[in-house]
C-alpha cells in the first residue's frame, strides 16, 4: 500500500472492506484488484494495527482475509507457536479469546506474523 497515492480511492475502500465478512474474491472484485493484493493489504493492516494496539483488540476486528487452523480433539491445550511472536488465538463463539476453548476440535485464528511467513499450515495443527 505504500506505494499508493493517498488519494487512491481503492484505499480508503479496502479499509470500509476490512471488517466484513466477505470473501477474498469479493473484495477483489469490489476493489478492481488481484485477490492476492486484498490478502497482502489484509495481512499488513493486521500487523499494523498489533502495533499500534498491542492487546489485539483493533486487529481482531478485521475479519477480510483472516485464516483459520483447526486445533485437533486429542490437543486442545498444545498450539505450538514457532513464529518468534505467535499471537493466534483459539476462537469460541466466533469470538477471538485470549485462553483455551471448551469446544474440541476448535478453530484458532491465525495470527498476521504467522500468516505473513507462510508458517500456519506447517507451523499449527490443522
Amino acid at each position: 500500500m505504500a506505494r499508493l497515492r493517498p488519494q487512491e480511492s481503492k484505499v480508503l475502500a479496502f479499509f470500509s472492506l476490512a471488517s466484513q465478512h466477505i470473501s477474498v474474491a469479493e473484495a477483489a472484485r469490489r476493489l478492481s484488484i488481484n485477490p492476492e493484493t486484498v490478502v497482502r493489504w489484509s495481512i499488513q493492516t493486521r500487523l499494523w494495527l498489533l502495533d499500534l494496539d498491542p492487546q489485539g483488540n483493533w486487529e481482531q476486528r478485521v475479519h477480510l482475509a483472516v485464516r483459520y487452523a483447526v486445533i485437533p480433539a486429542d490437543r486442545p491445550d498444545s498450539v505450538p507457536l514457532t513464529t518468534p511472536g505467535c499471537r493466534c488465538s483459539p476462537v469460541c463463539c466466533g469470538t477471538a479469546q485470549a485462553g483455551t476453548t471448551n469446544e474440541v476440535p476448535a478453530l484458532l485464528r491465525v495470527c498476521p506474523l504467522c500468516e505473513q511467513t507462510g508458517l500456519p499450515s506447517q507451523s499449527h495443527p490443522g
